[in-house]
């Protein structure tokens, strides 16, 4: 997810601000608030700067943090909450100072490792929180406020499907509108745009809801959905009194408050990008390899896509004569799931010895917590291996025995990268192969564990 989930979700259990009223429509519950904020007590001034937090009022919640710490500069609470929205505004730099006032014992480390450190003693402190509401539960399964709580504190460590099971066992037992906001938008997080839509659209029956159309919007932006997206987002902003309040909200909620992005390049069906590179490759053998290409890139959403694109390619040995070779491709990427992707391409090689083959890739990859694994299968002239002519079975004392016989491969292989902890990662990958003449490949096992 763009930003980490226990970031996104990141508030601390405040009671909701009193309203004076229906606010159910937070567009006109902020402006009405600001109208008059001044005078109005410390501990309301606060429990409505944490409700801006939640929903994603970035601007207006460090507005009240900061006015709040003029009277009260070294108040923890207080730098923990501009803090906590400076970095949901990928403005982590600027949040570090706050967190050093917001925990003492700590400002002593450097740079990133105090964010590090304190998300490390968060997550503990929610779990332990969570196992005692958890028991507390037990002699009292029917409680509303200890099944919001531990809705609450499952979406704070980032564990969604725990989260969206106690939201709505407690929706069972009461109407709550403020957690079926939460709810639609732990479904978001989850990447279950069918149900977040949904429960957003049943809270605005009359359509005259300006911030769950907003909702509405990103999640349809996020389905592909980019005609309704558009829709929603113009009714909202032609209807709202500060539309800067309505801008900052939705790159808030959509996560990209740290891009300067022009919001309707988001609604565009197709965005097209050109890139351009070039690389050279040489190994022990004397084996060199020179590229230089253009791919131009359309995508449709975040995830999905196709490019179309051309290499050109010089391969040389020592005592060969040099090689040249045109490539041509088309690739797509389609997100099947929530957590899965499907990769396909198909390219044509143009040789000058007057041969050409032709090559192609699918994989498949799927998300799973910390695990990701990618099925592939691949079609390529062994010139392209990745340990060039390490096989000697293809080192031809004459020529290029790729290009000249057009031998290719077919490789099926096996990656996976694991998220060990907060630390480390483990990577792997297993390739078995063959060619096409018969010969069977060497299978390669890499593994590897790194730091993050």
């Amino acid at each position: 997810m763009m930003r980490s989930v226990l970031l996104t979700l990141y508030f601390v259990l405040f009671p909701l601000p009193l309203f004076a009223g229906d606010y159910t429509e937070l567009f006109t519950y902020r402006d009405d608030f600001f109208r008059s904020y001044e005078n109005k007590p410390s501990f309301e001034i606060e429990k409505n700067a944490w409700f801006f937090t939640e929903h994603h009022f970035r601007r207006d919640a460090i507005t009240l943090f900061s006015d709040l710490l003029k009277k009260e500069p070294e108040n923890e609470l207080y730098n923990f909450g501009v803090a906590v929205n400076l970095r949901l505004m990928g403005k982590e730099l600027e949040a570090i100072n706050y967190y050093k006032k917001a925990f003492p014992n700590l400002s002593s480390l450097k740079g990133e490792k105090i964010i590090v450190e304190i998300d490390k003693t968060e997550k503990e402190k929610n779990r332990k929180i969570t196992e005692k509401l958890l028991s507390e539960l037990e002699k009292d399964e029917n409680n509303f406020g200890k099944l919001k709580e531990i809705s609450e504190y499952f979406g704070y460590m980032g564990e969604l499907d725990k989260a969206v099971y106690y939201a709505k066992k407690a929706l069972t037992i009461k109407d709550d509108y403020f957690l079926k906001l939460r709810l639609a938008r732990l479904y978001y997080l989850k990447e279950d745009y069918e149900n977040a839509i949904s429960l957003y659209k049943s809270m605005d029956s009359d359509g005259q809801n300006l911030y769950v159309q907003l909702c509405l919007s990103a999640s349809y932006l996020k389905s592909s959905d980019k005609k309704r997206a558009k829709l929603y987002y113009e009714r909202v902003l032609n209807s709202a009194d500060n539309k800067q309040v309505v801008l900052d909200v939705f790159k808030s909620y959509l996560g990209i408050w740290d891009r300067e992005t022009d919001v309707y390049r988001l609604f565009r069906y197709i965005n097209p990008a050109f890139l351009f590179g070039m690389s050279f490759y040489e190994n022990s053998s004397n084996f060199s390899r020179f590229a230089v290409g253009e791919e131009l890139i359309f995508k449709t959403n975040e995830r999905d896509g196709f490019s179309i694109g051309h290499n050109y390619n010089i391969f040389r040995k020592e005592y060969f004569k040099g090689i040249e070779r045109n490539r041509f491709y088309l690739s797509t990427e389609k997100s099947l799931a929530r957590t899965s992707i499907f990769r396909a391409e198909f390219s044509d090689n143009f040789y000058s010895n007057n041969l050409n083959s032709t090559g192609f890739l699918v994989s498949f990859g799927q998300s799973l917590g910390g695990l990701f694994t990618n099925l592939q299968v691949e079609r390529f002239d062994i010139i392209d291996t990745e340990k060039n002519f390490s096989n000697q079975l293809y080192n031809y004392s004459s020529e290029f025995g790729s290009v000249a016989k057009v031998i290719k491969s077919t490789d099926y292989s096996l990656f996976f990268d694991y998220r060990v902890n907060e630390h480390y990662r483990l990577m792997g990958k297993l390739i078995y192969g063959e060619y096409n003449e018969g010969n069977i490949k060497i299978p390669d096992f890499l593994i590897l564990y790194t730091p993050l």
